[in-house]
Formats: C-alpha cells, structure tokens, sequence
C-alpha cells in the first residue's frame, strides 16, 4: 500500500548543490511513498507543479531571512508552521521528512509532533561547521531537533559523528549517499568530441567556487605540472564568490590560458564531463571557521564515471575516496604534496585506470539505488 510523505526543504530543484539533488532522486524514483513537496520559491519556476503522481508547492513567502534578522526569521518560521499545521490536516501524511535542521525542520518537527507524524531530519553536514560555536541558540534548536527526531539521514560517517555530538540518538542515524543513475562513464575520447574539450591531460573540478573547495591549490600546482607536461588544462565548472579571485591567481601565475572556467554546467551534462577528464581533483579544506565540505559528493559522481579523485584529508571525504584505493586523500595545504600527487597518477597510466575502475565499483555500491530507497521508505 502506497504512503503519503511530506517533505519541507529549504532547497529543492531547480535549485542545484548537492542537498537539492539528493531530495530530486528521492521523490522521483519512490517506489511506496507518494510526495507533497513544500519548498522556497524560485525565479521562473511555477508556484505549484506535478512531478508525475508527486506534487511540489513553493510558497511565494518563505524565503531564508539574514541571520542578523531574528525578528523576520522567528516571523518566518512561525508561519511556515502554521502553514503546514493545515497542510498536514488536509492530506495527512505518513511521515515528514525536513531540512535544514537549523531551519524548516524545526517547525516540521514540531507540527510532526503535533499530528503525531513520525519526522525525519536531513543533514548534509556544513549545517554542523558553518554555524558551530557562533550561537549558543543555533546550538540549542539544532540539539532540540535532532534529539527528537525520529530518525536522521547524514551522507558520510562525519558528519554523523557531528550529528550525534549535537544530540542525535546514534541508533537513529542512517547513512545515505544518492547518485543519479544518469551517471554512467562515456568513453573519454568520445566524451571529449561531443563537448568540445580539448587538452591532455585533462583536470578537472566540478563544484561552487568557494574557498574550502581548494581551486586556487590546483591552479598553484599548474606552473610546475605544465613543466612536465606542456598541453595540460585544469577545467573547473561551477560559479560562487571564489571567481575573481581564481581568476586574478591564473593570471599572476600566468597560467590563465589553461584554466578553463566553464560557469555553470547543466546537470545533464556532468556524466559527460566527468567522463572527459583524466583525475578529478578537489583539494578541500577547512576553513578557520570551521567550514568543511560534509561530504563532496562530487568525488562520487566522478567515480560512478569512472574516474579517479584527489581530495583533502578534511571533513567527510574520506567517505567519498578511499585513499590508496578509488584516489588519493592529500593535505589540502602542501601543495609540493598535492602536485606530486596530481604528477604521480598522470605517469603512472596504469594506476590510475586502475584506481578509476575501483572507484566505479565502490560508487556503485555505496550509492546504489536500492539502498536509498530502503533506507527512506523504510524509517522509522
């Protein structure tokens, strides 16, 4: 028999970032559960949409106040509660799922409790580094949240640690990694024909252009790999803050010629790209204040292409590679390391198809579908 879930995110697509496509796979290929998807408005994107037998509302109100704005974020969230107080007297759901958890699930746990509708609280683990320490009532809401949840979904062994440190019940944590299936490895030849990408070598780095995620390290290593090997390009698709500052870096080390910014790349063209590089390298790191990348699920989508990655010893990656074995975990901030590293695999051919069919494997069975749909339309 068919359940009724209801989810509450903050992100949703068409917005893009790892959480949002995470949710994407789970609503359109549930199997037992029929979603209500409740989520922040979007430019271009209709109020009210049906993704086949599931439903996605965007109110045209919520949108995720300044932090400075306490008055207009208490505002907020109370109507959000109100509104899915009703909501939930309509289509009575089976369940609720929500986040982030220092956001919307804090009223969907509470109208959970309310209906008495079991809650299931999402975390992707920057919700955990990026706000810790600053408030003692974060820190307080978040403890609530998760400590009267009824299960926890996290998408890496740290970030579970995090979760369970800020008052979640071990037991209820559940880990899941959700990959599309779309992505599949494409011969790297012919990958490279159909998007017209030339080079060889070929970098590459997929993600927003935010300081943890490590770019500037790459191009840093580019004057030295070029030595060695003269028709090298670093290709970095994605677009944040970071861009000017790459930008300027390429030129003072004047290898902006092989630096290729390629903004943002519709999804449905990742499977290929990932396909057209040689290593996927992302040398993460954590910031002073204590941002981290929770995961990089970017690492996984490389590998479910085929390819290898080297990434920082910093956060959750060491969920995402595993070192020596699908890539290479690197201290993000030794750069003779790091391009040695990068180095290491390019000459070594064998190696590194090597390590790119193990990360394949491992992708494929960490990530599977299956497993994610057990785990969702099975808790709690």
């Amino acid at each position: 028999m068919e359940r009724k879930g209801l989810l509450v995110a903050e992100y949703f697509p068409p917005v893009t970032g790892g959480a949002a496509r995470r949710l994407e796979i789970i609503v359109d290929n549930a199997r037992s559960l029929e979603w209500t998807v409740v989520t922040q408005p979007v430019d271009d994107s209709p109020a009210k949409e049906n993704r086949g037998r599931h439903s996605v509302s965007r109110l045209k109100w919520w949108s995720t106040p300044e932090p400075s704005s306490k008055l207009r974020t208490t505002a907020v969230y109370m109507r959000l509660f109100w509104w899915l107080l009703r909501l939930t007297g309509k289509i009575r759901p089976d369940v609720i799922h929500a986040m982030p958890v220092c956001g919307a699930a804090l009223p969907a746990l509470l109208v959970g409790r309310l209906r008495r509708i079991p809650i299931v609280t999402h975390v992707f683990g920057e919700e955990f580094t990026m706000r810790q320490g600053r408030s003692p009532a974060i820190r307080a809401i978040m403890n609530y949240v998760l400590s009267r949840s009824d299960a926890i979904i996290c998408d890496s062994s740290r970030t579970k640690g995090l979760a369970v440190e800020f008052g979640a019940a071990r037991e209820k944590v559940h880990l899941m990694v959700t990959i599309k299936p779309s992505f599949v490895p494409t011969e790297t030849d012919d990958a490279r024909r159909v998007l017209g990408i030339k080079g060889s070598p070929i970098l590459l780095t997929v993600g927003r252009l935010a300081e943890r995620k490590g770019h500037d390290m790459v191009i840093k290593t580019l004057p030295d790999l070029k030595k060695k090997f003269p028709s090298l390009k670093y290709y970095i698709a994605g677009e944040g803050e970071w861009f000017p500052v790459l930008k300027k870096l390429a030129k003072a080390l004047n290898v902006e010629d092989d630096v290729v910014f390629l903004g943002l790349v519709a999804e449905e063209k990742l499977p290929l790209l990932y396909s057209a590089a040689d290593l996927f390298v992302m040398p993460n790191r954590e910031l002073s204040s204590g941002e981290m990348e929770g995961l990089g699920l970017v690492f996984l989508e490389a590998a479910s292409c085929g390819k290898a990655s080297i990434g920082g010893k910093s956060g959750g990656t060491d969920y995402a590679i595993v070192d020596g074995l699908t890539g290479l975990l690197v201290d993000p901030l030794d750069l003779e390391k790091l391009t040695a590293s990068i180095a290491g695999l390019i000459e070594d051919r064998s190696r590194l198809d090597e390590m790119g069919r193990k990360a394949f494997e491992y992708a494929r069975r960490t990530c599977s579908l299956e497993r994610v749909l057990e785990v969702v339309e099975t808790i709690p």
